[in-house]
């Protein structure tokens, strides 16, 4: 009880260092980073020991968005252990949907291959040269980017359009297997 008395004597009077406000002096602003080990600049945040999710090595991770949140961490004056903290719940959170991806990508493959049998790689086939064809990269990126291209639905309509085009001339048979593969479609 008396070293926990003499303890608290010495705070009394001492100023305590609060968190930096929107009209924090430069001084008081450097005081509460070098407390908390804040880095100097966003990209320091590395330096300190915050490490990136394994998602970030995706190549669709975006640098710009990263460099965007160190900057928004650092103008908030966040701890490196704050910093990671979000860091992991968000790469936790992608790495989620990543997987939910694959089973939906691979739920998508098992239908279509049960009711397209021996048709399926043809069927694919013209399915992405008419998507190449009438929507070319930005469609194929935009079904990537949002996972439309799984929808057995979405891709039942493109065999459609595929055959269709065929059937009419528009498009030749020739070099249809060539394109994605059935686990890239």
């Amino acid at each position: 009880f008396a070293k926990g008395h003499v303890e608290q004597s010495k705070l009394v009077g001492r100023k305590a260092l609060t968190p930096p406000d929107k009209d924090a002096t430069p001084e008081q602003i450097t005081a509460w980073r070098k407390a908390l080990n804040i880095p100097d600049t966003p990209e320091g945040y590395l330096a300190a020991g915050v490490t990136l999710p394994e998602i970030a090595l995706d190549p669709q991770w975006d640098k710009a968005a990263e460099k965007e949140f160190f900057a928004t961490m650092h103008r908030l004056h966040a701890p490196p252990a704050i910093v990671q903290a979000a860091l992991s719940i968000y790469g936790t959170l992608e790495a989620q949907k990543q997987q939910t991806a694959v089973r939906e990508t691979q739920a998508a493959a098992q239908e279509l291959r049960r009711d397209l049998g021996p048709q399926y790689d043809a069927s694919l086939g013209r399915a992405n040269r008419a998507i190449q064809e009438f929507g070319g990269n930005a469609l194929v990126e935009s079904y990537a980017r949002t996972g439309a291209g799984r929808d057995p639905v979405n891709v039942r309509a493109w065999i459609k359009v595929g055959n269709a085009l065929v059937e009419s001339g528009a498009m030749t048979t020739e070099g249809l297997d060539q394109g994605l593969g059935p686990d890239e479609a």
